[in-house]
This record gives C-alpha cells, sequence and structure tokens, in this order.
C-alpha cells in the first residue's frame, strides 16, 4: 500500500476509533454505569490519546488539518451550546477564540516538527482539565470569584500537566530531564492557571496553547 494508502488508513481508523469511544461511553451513560459529567471527561482524555496517530502518523497537511479542525470544532460546538447563558460574544468572535487560533498554533508546531511538544500539550490539556474538573467536585476549598473554579482543581491541574510532562517528555521523547524540568514547571503552572482564571468556553483552547508555546521556547 502507498504512503498515502496507510495515511488514509490511520484517517479512517481515526474516525471509526473517535465514534467507538463516543457510543461507548454514550451507552455507559444510559444504562447508568457512568454519569454524563464522568463520560464526558473521559472522552475528554480519550480525545487527547486519539491525536497521538494523527500526529505521527500522517505527513500531509491537507489530511491532518482537518481533522485537528473537526475536533476543535466539535468542542466548540459543544461549549457554545452547554455556556450559552455565560458568554457574551457574537458567533464568529468566539469560533476565532476556541476554533482558529488553537488550529493555528497546533498546525505551526506540527509543520516546523514540533511533534512532541504538540503531543504533550494536547496531553496536558486533556487531562489536566479532567483531573480539574474532578478535584473541583471532590475537594471543594475556595474558589475564585469570577470563574467559581476551586484552588484545589487548579493545584490538581498543575500535578497532572507536570506529571504527563515529565513522564511523556522523558520516556516517551528522550527529553533530558534537566531541560524538561523547568519546561515542565512553567507549562504546569501557566497552564493551571489559565484555565482556572478563564470562563469554561475558552479555558481549554487557552490552556493548549499555553502549554504548547511554554513547551516550544523552553525545550
Amino acid at each position: 500500500m502507498s504512503d498515502l494508502g496507510w495515511e488514509l488508513v490511520i484517517v479512517a481508523a481515526w474516525l471509526a476509533g473517535m465514534r467507538l469511544t463516543h457510543d461507548l461511553l454514550g451507552g455507559a451513560v444510559q444504562r447508568g454505569w457512568l454519569s454524563a459529567f464522568a463520560a464526558r471527561k473521559t472522552f475528554h482524555v480519550a480525545l487527547g490519546i486519539w491525536v497521538i496517530p494523527l500526529v505521527h502518523g500522517l505527513t500531509r497537511a491537507w489530511l491532518f488539518l482537518p481533522a485537528l479542525a473537526l475536533i476543535l470544532a466539535g468542542n466548540a460546538g459543544a461549549n457554545w451550546r452547554r455556556h450559552r447563558a455565560a458568554r457574551r460574544l457574537p458567533r464568529g468572535v468566539y469560533y476565532l477564540a476556541v476554533a482558529v487560533v488553537p488550529l493555528l498554533a497546533l498546525g505551526w508546531a506540527w509543520g516546523s516538527g514540533r511533534r512532541p511538544e504538540l503531543v504533550l500539550a494536547v496531553l496536558a490539556m486533556s487531562a489536566g482539565d479532567a483531573a480539574a474538573a474532578i478535584a473541583g467536585r471532590r475537594l471543594g476549598g475556595p474558589r475564585l470569584p469570577w470563574t467559581e473554579k476551586s484552588l484545589a482543581g487548579a493545584a490538581v491541574n498543575a500535578l497532572a500537566v507536570l506529571s504527563i510532562v515529565l513522564t511523556g517528555g522523558h520516556c516517551g521523547y528522550g527529553f533530558s530531564l534537566p531541560a524538561l524540568l523547568p519546561a515542565a514547571g512553567v507549562a504546569a503552572a501557566a497552564g493551571a492557571a489559565v484555565e482556572a482564571a478563564l470562563p469554561g468556553w475558552l479555558d481549554n483552547p487557552a490552556m493548549l496553547v499555553t502549554v504548547l508555546l511554554v513547551l516550544a521556547v523552553m525545550l
């Protein structure tokens, strides 16, 4: 099979895998095995994991960028409905902030060969956000008055990002720990701060871009 053929197989498998993950989680919610909240956060983490074969398996921008755009547009559409009462932005400005800017940042990282940083940023965002949401519900404690997000959730988010960047960067991509430690620390602090300080419709894309830029500059 040609290289293009294999890349088309990767995209087809990615689409099928994402659909299967979505349907399995939806079925678990219907049967009462998972709450809607748990299913949503599990799918969020799965999105991050499913990005890995796209990043490392595709060499053609006309395949990679539409796949990323589909993910970002799906997340943007869901948040448009979920946070309708909280945000006050025209639709065009909203999609520019939560879909177009992240797509440009991710496309730049992929095209410039910063694929490890891209993967680490995506995984950090997807797992860190889920960890923050769960910790915020379970631990309680002080909350930021303008977002109602807990400081405990922000701390757990930072720990999750730190762990993912250190483990993935060193074991998965071979970055040396002396170079990785400061980058992971700054990415964890900045990413968690952005996620906690911004409203729910903007926190994920802003955190993703923040962590990606920190890693791209420092690694």
